[in-house]
């Protein structure tokens, strides 16, 4: 790793999660810390070579990539950490990211370093920091956040690359209308620079949005081809993945994938294309009309 200048006081790392880094007098803010303890290790390292004492850590949302490296950057160098309101629950308490997931205290198998980063306390909210703007990017995650600074956004997982949305198939959010919203946003925006997390920076997003938003409209299209047929819950879950030949191999990439179509139906159900019915101690999903 190390750090490439794209402005003023400004810097990237370019990393399986990209980290921001902005200067600010002594002192140097990240923006997200990436996986584990390796990764911080990896970033206190670039820092450390370019004279940078690390002073914050800003986390865009709290899924373990983001926020792994908080609790041994913290331990090494004191630095305060700041997150966006709705996230800092699970930060702080990492367990409820497989709880959230699994809807009850999660199996085993779901208890891994990329569904439960090391916890650590989080200082002070991302909104109320001085000198650097904070702008909301929900839909991925309950209240993720764009980092602003010198013109630049870094824009955390509000768009993938093409590569990840071919590897994944159902790109993950919590909230496919917000994540429309968002996408829509950053369309209109005019930014210098966008340095997504995964995916290179841009002076131009637009391709980016676009290739996000023909992702959901596919997945939607989907959903709804495999509803004119099942009904309940989980075969509408099945026959997405097996229709989109999305291959499943844990447990853990199971229940995103189910939780991320979970944000269809209820997407789709808020617009009055479907409804839920229970039938037999079972929930279904009816198309209307």
């Amino acid at each position: 790793m190390d750090l490439v200048r794209i402005g003023d006081n400004l810097y990237y790392i370019p990393a399986p999660t990209n980290i921001g880094v902005i200067v600010l007098g002594e002192g140097a803010f990240i923006v997200d810390s990436g996986l584990d303890d390796e990764a911080g290790r990896k970033i206190l390292r670039a820092l450390e070579r370019n004279g940078l004492k690390l002073i914050g850590i800003i986390n865009t949302h709290s899924h373990a990539d983001h926020c792994g490296g908080n609790s041994y950057l913290k331990r090494r160098t004191g630095a305060r950490i700041y997150a966006p309101r709705g996230e800092i629950c699970f930060i702080e308490n990492t367990l409820l990211e497989p709880f959230f997931l699994f809807s009850a205290s999660p199996p085993m198998e779901m208890r891994n370093r990329f569904l439960m980063a090391e916890p650590s306390e989080v200082d002070g909210r991302a909104e109320e920091l001085a000198d650097i703007k904070v702008v909301s990017l929900k839909g991925h995650s309950i209240d993720q956040i764009g980092i602003i600074f010198d013109d630049v956004i870094f824009c955390a997982d509000s768009v993938f690359s093409r590569k990840i949305i071919e590897k994944h198939g159902i790109p993950y959010h919590s909230d496919v209308d917000e994540e429309r919203r968002t996408l829509n946003s950053l369309k209109e925006s005019k930014y210098r620079l966008y340095v997504p997390s995964h995916a290179e920076p841009t002076p131009d997003i637009g391709e980016l949005v676009e290739d996000n938003m023909e992702a959901i409209e596919v997945v939607e299209e989907n959903l709804l081809e495999v509803l004119k047929e099942s009904k309940r819950t989980d075969d509408i879950v099945s026959g997405v993945l097996n229709r989109m030949k999305i291959e499943v191999k844990d447990v853990g990439q199971y229940m995103l994938l189910r939780s991320a179509l979970m944000s269809y139906l209820s997407s789709l159900r808020n617009r009055g294309v479907i409804r839920p019915e229970l039938r037999d101690e079972a929930l279904m999903w009816i198309l209307e009309g």
